[in-house]
């Protein structure tokens, strides 16, 4: 990869240098207001040159903002994406915020405001920017159909669509949503196994196909209720996948196979209540509860290879879950300079999982085959807000957590309390119109998890874990500088640093668990907490418009990151880079839009990736090819929109080495065979067409 940093860096500083070049040209926009501050209005006439269908359209045009969506975080707090909508959180989980933005049209929106720092009445969530879509109070009656499919040089054909509605009058709101979705995938696989002195142990191909179904329907209400808004929202999909490969070995001979299937039923609703209470008061109450339910099923043989016993395998696994979430917040009235809020949740998750392993026809049970885990946690906080000027905005606060994971397998029984505080600070600076310097520091606590409580086996390998009922989540201090300059119209600068310390780092490690005899002791790897990882991330990104560089409606965006992680090893203590880090990454994008929008064209290219993860029995590195792309935005006739693109031209082949150890890895250990694999990647081919109305 070293080889071809120069060319995407050289790249990258143009996209992020020329607008310093180019800044004598460009006049204050008009969204910009006239005195500094940390919030910066977007409106609709600012986006009209690129004709955007949905606020997500609109999103993603906003110059130095990156969307980022809902996550799987704990509880509600620590799932909030970086857009709000009317200045609150949809109560959603599983209906991700990307989505609940897509069904936003253009048309309804009045405005939006990108918050640095913070804001009179904004929960920042501890994020250092924030967009908060302002939405038109009577948009009406608005839908949307959506088609696309996607089809590679294997022959896979991906087809996928979406019919959205919306009734927008004043206070009220009607929304739904119903999704269907389709993908093929196939694969040809090319591999060698050597031993340490070079003999090939194994050669050969293997092929395999998969196919994806699933179907989603949303649905939204939003009224006025005891002097407040009320709003209520559900979801519902379910999704199956089948999946079969097989291997064929020129050397030894013989093959194997395998076959699967999962099945995955989901639902979730919540509730928001907001009110403006007598003398200024700002209260919030949000509900939310949602269920899951799955089946898995995966069967395995292998059978003429030389020097090995033929056998099968089975393994079978049903799980069910959930997450109850009751929320409540209060925000005080301004005291000149000064805002305050504060509040708590409570949450209730459940996970429970059966697996059964059989071998040879024959039951294969392992500790944590089955397992119920629940967790009950309580989470209050207080904020302070300080903004002594328009150009300052301190936000101070503190979380406090506890809770009590209770654990119940077939490998025993446990019970345990944990308390966090979690410290918050979010500072914001803007020296002058468009320049922005930010400071973030914070402490997180991750999602438990639950897979770490449950078994789980390899039999090729004869690689087989067991659950841990003491495992933890792990603990994040995050502090983050970001320094941003705006120099109007889509011309941006940021240059961002981030540290992450993690504590309690989960890993696989090995136990012994002692055999009753005459049984001997048995080997067994597990998911434990160990020592702390620590991450740095540098960012450096930025778009020009290339208007007066020759290209009218021409945009040139690059980001490059340099990643630095360092963690303890858990088998063999030794420092590593931690597990899928890649060292750096890099994007560029150029774009040009023609025809008062009608026509836009675009063609980006984005970094090869190299990862590593260390497990007890082995090392797995993997590579892919740079990734390039193209597409056409057609717009001929008002609420139509063609689109086509083609993506991984290059189509490079990804490889994999994968180190295995007979024994557990130890410090300067040389693995027992390696095996090297290149895996055939395919160009794509995507159509899609759109009507609004």
């Amino acid at each position: 990869m070293s080889q071809s940093w120069g060319a995407p860096i050289g790249l990258v500083v143009v996209a992020c240098l020329a607008p310093c070049g180019a800044s004598a040209q460009i006049q204050a926009s008009p969204e910009q207001p006239a005195a500094a501050s940390n919030i910066t209005s977007y409106k609709p006439e600012f986006f009209s040159q690129f004709r955007p269908n949905t606020a997500l359209d609109m999103i993603t045009r906003i110059p130095g903002f990156a969307f980022e969506d809902s996550g799987d975080g704990r509880g509600f707090a620590g799932n909030a994406g970086n857009v709000l909508i009317d200045g609150e959180r949809p109560p959603s989980r599983s209906d991700s915020l990307g989505s609940a933005v897509g069904r936003i049209p253009a048309t309804g929106v009045e405005r939006i405001d990108i918050i640095r720092g913070g804001a009179d009445g904004i929960d920042m969530q501890g994020r250092a920017i924030i967009a908060n879509i302002i939405r038109k109070a009577d948009a009406g009656v608005t839908g949307a159909f959506s088609a696309s499919a996607n089809v590679n040089d294997a022959g896979d054909v991906s087809p996928n669509a979406t019919l959205q509605l919306r009734n927008q009058a004043g206070e009220q709101l009607l929304e739904g949503s119903v999704s269907v979705n389709r993908n093929e995938g196939s694969n040809e696989n090319a591999f060698t196994r050597l031993d340490l002195a070079g003999n090939v142990l194994r050669d050969g191909r293997s092929t395999s196909e998969s196919e994806f179904n699933r179907i989603a329907a949303t649905g939204v209400w939003e009224t006025t209720f005891m002097g407040g808004k009320l709003r209520l929202n559900a979801l519902a999909n379910a999704s199956k996948v089948t999946y079969g490969s097989a291997s064929a070995f020129a050397i030894p001979g013989g093959g194997q196979g395998n076959t699967g299937a999962e099945t995955d039923v989901e639902g979730e609703a919540g509730i928001r209540f907001t009110r403006t209470l007598d003398g200024g008061f700002g209260l919030e109450l949000v509900g939310f509860q949602s269920l899951n339910a799955s089946e898995n099923r995966n069967d395995f043989s292998r059978a003429g290879v030389v020097g090995q016993a033929d056998f099968t395998s089975g393994s079978r696994s049903e799980s069910r879950g959930g997450e109850s979430i009751i929320r409540a917040s209060l925000q005080l009235p301004p005291a000149t300079e000064w805002s305050f809020e504060g509040g708590g949740e409570v949450v209730f998750n459940f996970s429970e999982r059966d697996n059964a392993f059989s071998f040879n026809g024959a039951p294969f049970g392992l500790g944590g085959d089955r397992n119920n885990v629940e967790e009950l946690r309580t989470d209050g906080f207080v904020a302070a807000t300080w903004k002594p000027s328009p150009q300052m905005n301190l936000e101070a606060g503190s979380r406090f957590e506890w809770s009590r994971i209770t654990a119940d397998s077939n490998a025993g029984v446990s019970e345990k309390s944990l308390t966090y505080v979690k410290p918050r600070l979010n500072a914001s600076w803007t020296p002058e119109q468009g320049t922005q310097v930010g400071l973030r520091f914070e402490r997180n606590v991750d999602q438990l998890d639950f897979d770490s409580f449950a078994s789980s086996a390899a039999f090729e390998e004869e690689i087989f874990g067991i659950g841990n009922l003491e495992a933890e989540p792990e603990k994040i201090w995050e502090t983050e500088l970001r320094y941003e300059r705006q120099f109007g119209g889509q011309n941006s600068l940021l240059i961002s640093y981030t540290h992450k310390l993690v504590e309690d780092v989960l890993g696989r490690a090995v136990v012994i668990v002692p055999g009753a005899p005459p049984d001997p002791d048995r080997e067994f790897e597990i998911t434990r907490n160990g020592d702390q990882a620590t991450i740095g991330l540098l960012n450096l990104s930025g778009s020009v418009e290339l208007d007066s560089w020759g290209l009218p409606g021409g945009i040139l965006s690059g980001s490059s990151t340099l990643i630095d992680s360092e963690v303890t090893d858990p088998v063999t203590g030794e420092t590593r880079a931690a597990d899928e880090s890649n060292a750096w990454a890099w994007n560029i994008n150029l774009q040009q839009t023609l025809g008062n929008g009608d026509f836009r064209w675009n063609v980006f290219i984005q970094d090869e990736s190299a990862q590593q993860e260390w497990e007890p029995h082995y090392i797995n590195r993997f590579a892919s090819g740079t990734f390039l792309g193209a597409g056409l935005t057609w717009k001929p006739w008002p609420g139509w929109t063609f689109g086509a693109g083609l993506n991984n031209l290059i189509a490079e082949d990804s490889s994999a080495r994968f180190d295995f150890f007979d024994a557990v890895r130890t410090v300067g250990a040389l693995p027992t065979y390696r095996e090297t694999s290149l895996n055939r990647q395919k160009r794509n081919l995507s159509l899609s067409v759109r009507r609004n109305f």
